[in-house]
């Protein structure tokens, strides 16, 4: 029997959002973007996976405006959307260096171009700033719509009215939704105990790890982090075999006793974390900002590990979980698919409610 499956009921939910999000798109401009999608969800540059962040909006200027150290290059300007498949392929290799797409639908022109905000590694994204912190200010002046391919096969669309809708290429119904959320749950982990009055300066460290942390899993690179508390001691020598920091990275204090930092100093040390965090092993920070040790192994534990569907790193990931140490606060876990958690340790909570 012969029979033809196509994902339709993904269009509709896509079409009803850009309907909700952006009325004056024509149809045809709606239909070439969603063709595109699939282009998107498996763009490779060189043999490189390269996942593409494209905004869509009918007021680029004002959002460029409005966004603090937000800037745009225009790169293209035409009567319609028929070239909307030439264009977008002539500027998707720009993704590689953390620029993102845009596309300008005018009344009478669609423009195409890069845009980014050209900030400090310790602010927030482009991303943050328009759907948190200015979304208030943008949502009743402009539309604006961000495509984003978050895991293979995966892509986000979301409007800035709260209209939300996940497309998965993937035959498979376990998919994840919510990466944000856990990467900003490890971040608050590990920064939960830095000894600071200012709230401006723990957000900035946050922000920091935030964007290595987004970075790395926009990359779909696999990676364990383990977050330890502060005062941990490893006694019975469980995380001997690795590499551990006779001067542990301390983004605290790279500009936290001071006015002025050194950016190049942050990109650097926030580069150096992530070549970390890409070697094999475990990667761990403990709970007031510090890196600790990376390429760290453990052996896992069959029982721990024993219904966990999945490779070494899981396992392993699952076996620090389990581990009779109320000093262990979590761990993140990625894999090179792009499906990631955060969790704590239940020792580590059983000794929060003992303390409360």
């Amino acid at each position: 029997m012969e029979k033809n499956i196509f994902f339709e009921e993904a269009k509709e939910s896509v079409v009803s959002l850009f309907d909700l999000e952006i009325p004056s798109m024509t149809q045809p401009d709606v239909e070439r973007l969603i063709n595109f999608f699939y282009t998107m969800s498996t763009y490779e540059e060189e043999s490189v996976k390269i996942k593409p962040d494209l905004y869509i909006t009918n007021n680029v200027n004002l959002l460029v405006k409005t966004i603090p150290n937000c800037y745009k290059l225009s790169l293209f300007h035409d009567p319609d959307g028929r070239n909307f498949k030439q264009r977008t392929k002539a500027i998707m290799c720009f993704c590689k260096n953390d620029w993102q797409l845009y596309i300008n639908y005018g009344e009478d022109f669609v423009e195409y171009g890069l845009i980014k905000v050209l900030n400090s590694i310790k602010d927030k994204s482009l991303n943050q700033l328009a759907f948190n912190q200015f979304k208030e200010s943008l949502q009743n002046k402009l539309s604006l719509i961000n495509i984003k391919v978050v895991s293979g096969g995966m892509i986000v669309v979301q409007g800035i009215k709260d209209n939300k809708v996940s497309v998965s290429f993937n035959l498979t119904d376990n998919i994840e939704f919510d990466w944000d959320s856990k990467i900003e749950n490890f971040v608050n982990a590990c920064t939960s105990k830095i000894n600071t009055k200012s709230k401006r300066k723990l957000d900035d460290i946050r922000n920091i790890y935030t964007n290595v942390f987004q970075k790395l899993f926009k990359g779909l690179h696999g990676t364990i982090c383990l977050v330890i508390d502060k005062d941990y001691v490893d006694n019975k020598n469980f995380l001997e075999d690795g590499i551990w920091l006779k001067e542990p990275i301390e983004f605290s204090k790279l500009f936290l006793q001071s006015k002025n930092y050194n950016e190049f100093k942050l990109t650097s040390y926030a580069d150096l974390i992530t070549t970390m965090l890409n070697y094999d092993g475990i990667t761990v920070i403990d709970n007031a900002g510090r890196v600790r040790a990376y390429n760290v192994f453990i052996e896992s534990s069959q029982k721990a590990s024993e219904k966990i569907v999945g490779g070494a790193r899981k396992r392993a990931a699952y076996t620090l979980l389990k581990y009779k140490n109320p000093k262990f606060v979590g761990v993140y876990f990625q894999s090179q698919d792009g499906a990631n958690f955060y969790e704590e340790s239940e020792y580590y909570k059983k000794r929060l409610k003992g303390k409360a």
